[in-house]
């Protein structure tokens, strides 16, 4: 590694390396592991039950890891997160390698290992403000956003593959190689403690009481809350769009097509990642943030307007190419809005709202589509002779007018948010917080001495 680079950031990029080799072995664990317990139960419900403990415990584990970030030492936090992790894969490891893997011990491990994941995040996001410079938040932010886009997309893919040449043992096998990368990183780097601040000092009070902080914090914020509920606008349209999208294509078109759609949505998103790390943004971020979803909301509106592969193609990529500049820019004015020991309480806050929004729409986008928007744009239904002149009708197209409806709602909060001054001048009006100093001895010596 140059040994010119500031270690403070030769500290972040050996962590967040660490953690994106462990997050796509969770990844692939989780695909394997729904794919499994369906095949060996042939259960829908068991299937939807493996999705739910994927993205349940962190609602509930979330503003506890935030105020244990700000409470504990947070490389000693991230390690326990990866030891559980570490454990629980080595468990179903076992349980696989003598043929006695159940039902039962798949969803208790997918619980496990969705808890100690939720435990890292609040002290791993936490941290970086305090090995980055201000300056390159944004790049940081951009790397995050790069990892989360190789766990979430080339992971399942590989899954895909590699589950019928290696079998869950092998999947667990990997993860645990993947798992002990990421403990060799850890224990390879040092983390400051933030610096004490008089809010901090304020804020101490009983675990659960701190717990519960981050959401009083951003209250008394109206810019910030204004932001959060921006934020969970586009987490709950891109829950609605991930279930949506499957049905919308093959309404028109074959499996084949619909392998091409999502492909083009992957190189969206590493477009968007890599568009992070040649450009650092507008200068007022919150400006970039809506300026992209109001390009999410038209190209939702372009991709259902027809039924074309070409537009369904087209609007996945420009879904998905906008969503790591809004999750990075965002994530560069919480860190900067926030003192540095109250960050994991905050920042675990904003995750909890996201998430939450998130996993309330992926439940109700399918009774959505089934019993109104499919209804309403049947051949006879009750908008074929109106909308259905544009949207066409017949199977898909009531999904094509969810779709649209989820435009016009991106649409519709850009104009709500720019007509909110307390929104629209978020980083004017809430002061930055004081920043850390930069990472000195506190980080472990990476070249000699």
């Amino acid at each position: 590694m140059d040994r010119t680079t500031p270690q403070g950031i030769r500290t972040f990029q050996i962590l967040w390396l660490g953690l994106v080799i462990s997050h796509v072995g969770s990844q692939l664990t989780g695909f394997a592991m729904g794919v499994w317990l369906y095949q060996r139960t042939g259960s829908v419900s068991l299937y939807s039950l493996i999705v739910l403990l994927t993205f349940g415990p962190p609602l509930l584990v979330g503003p506890l890891a935030g105020a244990l970030a700000d409470r504990w030492d947070r490389r000693s936090l991230i390690l326990a997160a990866h030891i559980g992790g570490t454990a629980t894969v080595v468990a179903l490891l076992a349980l696989a390698k003598l043929d006695v893997l159940t039902p039962a011990a798949a969803l208790a491990g997918t619980a496990l290992l969705s808890s100690f994941n939720a435990l890292e995040l609040p002290a791993f996001s936490a941290s970086i403000v305090l090995l980055v410079p201000r300056e390159a938040l944004d790049r940081a932010n951009g790397l995050v956003q790069i990892g989360n886009g190789i766990a979430q997309f080339a992971a399942p893919m590989a899954a895909g593959f590699l589950l019928p040449a290696i079998g869950i043992y092998g999947i667990f096998a990997l993860d645990a190689v993947s798992y002990a990368a990421a403990l060799a990183a850890v224990v390879a780097v040092r983390l400051p403690r933030p610096p004490g601040s008089e809010e901090g000092r304020r804020a101490r009070g009983s675990i659960l009481t701190e717990a519960t902080f981050g959401f009083r914090w951003v209250r008394r914020r109206p810019g910030l809350l204004g932001l959060m509920l921006v934020m969970a606008v586009i987490h709950f349209n891109l829950g609605m769009v991930q279930t949506l999208y499957t049905p919308l294509v093959l309404g028109f078109a074959d499996a084949r097509a619909l392998g091409t759609v999502n492909s083009v949505g992957g190189i969206g998103i590493i477009a968007g990642s890599g568009l992070l790390m040649v450009w650092r943004g507008p200068r007022r971020r919150i400006h970039g943030i809506l300026c992209l979803l109001l390009v999410q909301g038209l190209v939702l509106l372009l991709g259902a307007a027809q039924p074309s592969v070409v537009l369904a193609a087209a609007g996945s990529f420009g879904v998905l190419f906008t969503l790591p500049p809004i999750y990075a820019w965002a994530q560069t004015i919480w860190q900067r809005k926030t003192p540095a020991d109250l960050q994991g309480r905050v920042l675990a806050a904003r995750m909890m709202v996201a998430q939450a929004a998130a996993v309330l729409a992926s439940p109700l986008a399918g009774p959505l589509a089934d019993r109104i928007f499919e209804p309403a744009m049947s051949r006879d239904g009750f908008f074929a002779a109106s909308i259905g002149r544009v949207l066409g009708t017949g199977p898909g197209r009531g999904v094509a007018l969810f779709l649209v409806t989820l435009g016009a709602l991106a649409i519709a909060t850009v104009a709500v948010a720019f007509v909110l001054p307390r929104v629209r001048r978020v980083e004017l009006d809430v002061p930055d917080a004081a920043a850390p100093l930069p990472l000195l001895e506190a980080s472990t010596r990476l070249t000699p001495s």
